[in-house]
């Protein structure tokens, strides 16, 4: 990773990985007494749902021996609803936490009730009343809303049996929710806990403390548990962050329709695991901090300053400070090494450097020396070969003047032959020497805005194009880098060269553009003239080689070998799509960005 690829981020790693064996014993620490902490709870909590369990049994034991009672009193044997209802309304008088007791025929019609009936009552629907009609056993409570007394409450029933073993009737008792408060009181929870009866559809039938206002577990989770049918440890996580236990068990006397649930919000039992462990990593910090400190203050100046020194020394003599050394950096005895070497490597590029300056200087005196001689020979080649071919000339001239008429046809012939060889000779010399002379002296490397340079070019060709041509420029242009003269130079040959060569009596259409790319400006000229043919792409910018002979297309055939050259200089290229007889295309590519020319 980039962040610890300097010396001092990989120092700081060092002393924080240094430090990391005791954060995670503080952290092991943290997490073990806290499993068994919240594993002591679970345990707790289970006692206190089977103690709880206990009582509801015991409770269950209490309702059943009223309904036996009921059922061998004397006020019951005749079924007589006034009697069974009078020793109903007595018995709930002295057992107020029974919400009706009764008693029905067979076919379920509640003929005997503590309390009044506003109308008749049947609960042959009832589970209960099915379950001891087909088992002739007490059965087990069911969670009802009473039909005479409307209240919520636990209904249980016992059979009242003939001699011959059939139902006569059904005794009911239906119990308030009120006694789950008392059973929920006596089980003596710890302080900070809470217990609660619910429903699977979240109603709360008791709780405990009493004002306690919130439902643990969800309506989803209540039938969950429902469909479990067995004691269950829920973890949960408030919206405000706390950790909650809760201990979940069915009822049994309720066929699982109602919940008791026991749980702890973990404060008093995690909070000082939890101190302990922030105080625990406190400690690791500082320490690890102190530790950093010192090995930074230790560190730095005897490793990360003497790095910084070289790296310094390394930096400037790189940017071209040959003369600046490292010298003594710091106490270590290996960084000092190589700082010694590197003082050694930078004495010897540092020679280096001065004997290949002496001998660029050497050869940059010989080659001036030698282009000045190459332009004496040049100006000396010119001058004598002129001599000679001014004196052809000149008499050449004296003859067609005086002489002309008395030669015969062969002669006037020979002697306009001679004339025309002086002519090209003399056009050639011109050339050869403008060739030698592109590229003399500096040859800049700037920005060039090629419209100016295209509109004086083409000025020179204005007055010589014959009607119907033109000569279309593609903006915008693209700017290159290279030398205005030198772009100019090539844009011209590319010019004359594309209204030159033209097939007879055809208008020269030339286009000019200019595209930008990554590295390169592109610039492209295209004509419609009579094109090359593939295998003279490279022929065609040789000095002095033509295709074509004088007397169809005049020229030297020196004017593509200079536009290459100064492309060349000016660290481009020049090329040519080849195509014959369906005009030519010539691709100039310069620098996009400045990396200096040839100077």
């Amino acid at each position: 990773m980039k962040i610890f690829s300097s010396l001092k981020n990989r120092v700081i790693l060092v002393i924080l990985v240094a430090s990391l064996p005791l954060l995670l014993l503080a952290i092991g620490a943290y997490i073990r007494d806290r499993a068994e902490a919240v594993a002591r709870i679970e345990d707790n909590i289970r006692l206190l749902l089977r103690a709880t369990l206990h009582q509801e049994t015991q409770v269950v034991a209490g309702v059943q021996q009223v309904l036996r009672t009921m059922t061998i009193a004397d006020n019951m044997q005749q079924l007589d609803p006034a009697d069974c209802s009078g020793l109903a309304g007595r018995m709930m008088n002295v057992l107020p936490w029974f919400a009706n007791l009764g008693a029905a025929l067979p076919d379920g019609r509640f003929f005997c009730s503590a309390k009044p009936q506003s109308q008749p009552v049947n609960i042959a629907d009832r589970r209960y009343f099915r379950e001891v009609l087909a088992t002739r056993q007490p059965a087990p409570g069911e969670y009802v809303v009473g039909r005479v007394s409307r209240e919520r409450s636990i209904a249980y029933a016992l059979p009242m049996l003939d001699g011959r073993g059939e139902v006569r009737a059904v005794v009911v008792a239906a119990t308030r929710l009120d006694w789950f408060d008392q059973m929920l009181k006596a089980v003596q929870l710890p302080a900070g806990w809470h217990a609660l009866v619910v429903d699977t559809e979240g109603f709360v039938a008791a709780r405990f403390p009493p004002g306690l206002d919130a439902t643990p577990i969800t309506t989803a989770e209540g039938h969950a548990l429902g469909n479990a049918g067995k004691e269950a440890i829920i973890h949960k996580v408030d919206v405000a962050g706390e950790f909650h236990l809760h201990g979940v068990v069915p009822l049994a006397s309720t066929q699982d329709q109602l919940y008791l649930i026991i749980g702890s919000d973990l404060a008093g039992v995690l909070g000082p695991i939890e101190a302990r462990f922030r105080r625990e990593l406190a400690i690791v910090l500082a320490l690890a901090l102190a530790s950093a400190l010192l090995a930074w203050t230790a560190v730095r100046g005897s490793v990360i300053d003497g790095v910084a020194h070289l790296q310094d020394a390394v930096e400037r003599f790189g940017l071209g400070e040959l003369d600046h050394r490292a010298g003594r950096i710091s106490s270590v005895s290996e960084l000092q090494f190589l700082a010694q070497r590197f003082d050694q490597m930078a004495e010897r590029i540092a020679n280096i450097n001065r004997e290949l300056e002496t001998r660029v200087a050497e050869r940059t005196s010989d080659l001036a020396r030698s282009n000045a001689e190459l332009e004496a020979f040049a100006y000396s080649v010119s001058h004598d070969l002129r001599a000679p071919l001014r004196a052809i000339a000149g008499f050449g001239d004296i003859l067609d003047e005086r002489y002309r008429d008395k030669l015969d046809g062969d002669g006037q012939r020979y002697l306009d032959h001679i004339r025309a060889a002086a002519g090209q000779m003399n056009r050639q010399i011109d050339d050869l020497l403008q060739y030698s002379r592109v590229g003399r002296g500096t040859v800049k490397a700037e920005r060039v805005e090629l419209a100016p340079l295209l509109r004086e070019a083409i000025a020179l060709y204005q007055s010589q194009l014959p009607a119907g041509s033109r000569i279309e420029i593609m903006e915008p242009l693209a700017s290159p880098v290279g030398d205005p003269r030198l772009i100019k130079q090539v844009l011209t040959n590319l010019i004359d060269n594309a209204i030159k060569y033209q097939p007879a009596g055809q208008a020269p259409i030339v286009r000019i553009e200019s595209m930008p790319g990554e590295d390169a400006v592109t610039i492209r000229v295209t004509d419609n003239g009579i094109g090359i043919p593939p295998e003279y792409r490279e022929t065609i910018f040789k000095v002095f080689q033509r295709l074509h002979g004088e007397e169809d297309y005049p020229g030297s055939g020196i004017g593509l070998a200079i536009a290459q050259k100064a492309a060349r200089l000016m660290n481009g290229t020049l090329a040519v799509e080849a195509s014959s007889g369906q005009g030519s295309t010539f691709l100039l590519r310069l620098p996009a960005t400045s990396h200096a020319g040839n100077g």
